[in-house]
C-alpha cells in the first residue's frame, strides 16, 4: 500500500506493474517492466516504483517524470521481495541469492544477512523495526536483529517452503501460506513454534 492509503502495487508474469485503487479496484496506472516481475514496491525517498525482474534486473519507474532506469547495485540475483520498514528509513532486498541486503532509504548498504540454504521467498520488518523476518525454500522462518543482522531464531516447518507471510499491525501474530496451500496463523509469543522470541 502506498502512502496515500489508496494505491496498491502489483506485478506479475505479464511483465507489467499495475497501480490499483483498492477501494474501486480500478487500475490507475500501467508500467511496462519488459520482463516477468517478481516483486514491486514504492520507494518514498525518490518517488519511484522499484520492480525486481526474473532476468535479475531491478527496474525503476519515476512516478513524477515517467522516466525509467535500472539499479544493479541492490542485489546480485533474482529479487523476490523488497520491503520497507514502517518508518520508511530502511528497506530490505531478498531473493534467490540465499541472503538479503538491508539499505538505508538513501541506498547506503547497512547489513548483509546470510544463513538460508535456499532462496528467500519473503522478507519483512516487524512493525516496531526491531526484527527482520525471512521465509525460505529451505523450510525455515528466521528472525534477525535489524540493528546488527544477527540471527535470533530459526524455525523449521514444511509450510515455509514457497511461502509468503504477513504480520499483524501490532506484530504479535503471523499469517503464513506456503506450498501446501493452507493458511497458518501463530501468536508469536505463545505458539509452540515461536516461544520466547528475544526481547519479548
Amino acid at each position: 500500500l502506498m502512502p496515500d492509503g489508496l494505491t496498491v502495487i502489483s506485478g506479475g508474469v505479464d511483465t507489467r506493474v499495475l497501480l490499483w485503487n483498492w477501494q474501486t479496484l480500478q487500475i490507475t496506472r500501467v508500467l511496462e517492466a519488459e520482463d516477468k516481475v517478481m516483486c514491486a514496491a514504492y520507494w518514498p525517498n525518490y518517488d519511484l516504483i522499484i520492480a525486481g525482474r526474473l532476468d535479475r534486473k531491478i527496474k525503476l519507474f519515476s512516478l513524477k517524470t515517467g522516466n525509467t532506469g535500472f539499479d544493479d547495485g541492490l542485489y546480485s540475483n533474482v529479487v523476490t521481495d523488497i520491503a520497507f520498514s514502517a518508518d520508511r528509513t530502511k528497506f530490505i532486498v531478498a531473493g534467490w541469492g540465499l541472503g538479503a541486503n538491508v539499505f538505508s532509504a538513501d541506498e547506503r548498504l547497512l547489513l548483509e544477512i546470510g544463513g538460508h540454504t535456499d532462496s528467500i521467498t519473503h522478507a519483512e520488518f516487524s512493525p516496531d523495526g526491531r526484527y527482520i523476518i525471512t521465509a525460505s525454500d529451505d523450510g525455515t522462518l528466521r528472525f534477525w536483529n535489524a540493528s546488527d543482522g544477527k540471527e535470533l531464531r530459526s524455525i523449521p516447518h514444511r509450510a515455509f517452503r514457497q511461502g509468503m507471510f504477513a504480520l499483524t499491525p501490532e506484530g504479535k501474530r503471523l499469517l503464513f501460506c506456503g506450498g501446501e496451500s493452507v493458511w497458518h496463523m501463530w501468536q508469536l509469543n505463545r505458539s509452540s513454534l515461536h516461544e520466547n522470541l528475544p526481547g519479548e
